[in-house]
């Protein structure tokens, strides 16, 4: 069924799909469309608070000229393997049993090692060394389990050929996995029914900057090479940009427009359209602060934040005692899986 896109007024057709919303991005204007179905009928509307981003894509400017080269560089981007989405499938079975999950982690002879290795790391290790697959993964348990098959499948995400890139894309998977795992406990502490989709859109979240990160590292451009040369420009361009551009790489990986909304909005909640996603968004956003504050961050910290008086913490209904016992237990289990999977 067609559609009129609200910022461009070109008529698009997206597809039919079964479900009460669905995200859409107008290839003509760029903007990101939120889809609700109504029966037959497909009501089409802009993002909360949304500006068209034709605004700061004039000619000539440095977003137009990142955005001229973006379609070419989101096809470059590694798709994350298979073997996390069907283990993050498989766990959500009601009677999903050990042996099918360690079927499937067997496919992967680097994933069993790093499995092992968890189990036998400072933070998970019993009295006797793990030297079966089975018994490390009865040792670490489901969510763990599956939690770190999906850190080590966006591995290839987050690598470059460029030293001085890799290096970047390294610390940012850091920050990545810290916020993953915040954003896990914080699902727990708030009785969030779905925790490991938490784990996996804070694992995804700013997987824009590595798009915008090579794009500004490989263009032949003056504009682009004096850019990266002030990392304070460069810090200004990744943090207008990568939200954005995270919902363009979310969709093109065709995985849940779940994770697409979230990584839009973890920096503004009230982007969010989608009030059961409300909670969600909320954690990815605290988590995303918690981390920074804790030193797993990408970006130099700028600001003092007061945990108790950010909207995030109030809406979950968290309290300083909550926050900190999250951020005791937080460094220790982050430095398990750093040693595990390096």
């Amino acid at each position: 069924m067609n559609i009129t896109c609200p910022f461009c007024h070109a008529i698009v057709s997206p597809p039919q799909k079964m479900r009460k919303w669905f995200l859409w991005v107008c290839k003509e204007c760029n903007n990101p469309l939120w889809i609700q179905v109504q029966g037959t009928t497909n009501i089409v509307s802009p993002f909360n608070n949304y500006t068209d981003v034709r605004s700061v894509l004039q000619p000539n400017s440095i977003g137009a000229k990142i955005f001229e080269h973006l379609p070419e560089y989101i096809e470059k981007i590694p798709v994350i393997p298979r073997i996390g989405k069907q283990l993050l499938d498989a766990i959500q079975k009601p009677d999903v049993s050990l042996s099918e999950l360690v079927s499937i982690v067997k496919k992967d002879p680097s994933l069993s090692m790093a499995i092992l290795k968890m189990a036998n790391s400072a933070y998970y290790a019993g009295l006797q060394e793990v030297k079966d697959l089975l018994t490390a993964c009865s040792r670490l348990g489901l969510q763990v389990l599956t939690n770190t098959a999906q850190v080590y499948a966006s591995q290839k995400v987050f690598q470059s050929s460029n030293p001085g890139l890799n290096k970047q894309f390294q610390k940012l998977w850091k920050h990545s996995i810290a916020t993953a795992h915040t954003s896990y406990e914080l699902a727990l502490l708030v009785a969030e029914p779905h925790p490991e989709i938490m784990f996996l859109a804070g694992l995804l979240h700013d997987v824009g900057h590595i798009v915008l990160l090579q794009i500004l590292n490989d263009v032949k451009s003056p504009t682009f090479s004096q850019l990266i040369s002030s990392p304070q420009l460069t810090q200004e361009v990744l943090m207008q940009f990568h939200p954005l551009v995270s919902l363009y790489v979310l969709q093109k990986w065709d995985i849940p427009d779940e994770f697409a909304v979230l990584a839009f909005s973890h920096h503004d909640t009230s982007l969010n359209p989608i009030e059961e996603l409300r909670t969600q968004s909320h954690i990815l956003c605290l988590s995303n602060l918690i981390v920074s504050r804790e030193n797993y961050n990408f970006f130099p910290q700028t600001e003092n934040i007061v945990f108790l008086q950010h909207p995030s913490t109030q809406f979950l209904n968290l309290n300083d005692l909550k926050i900190a016992t999250l951020r005791v237990d937080l460094v220790d289990k982050l430095e398990s899986y750093f040693s595990s999977i390096s």
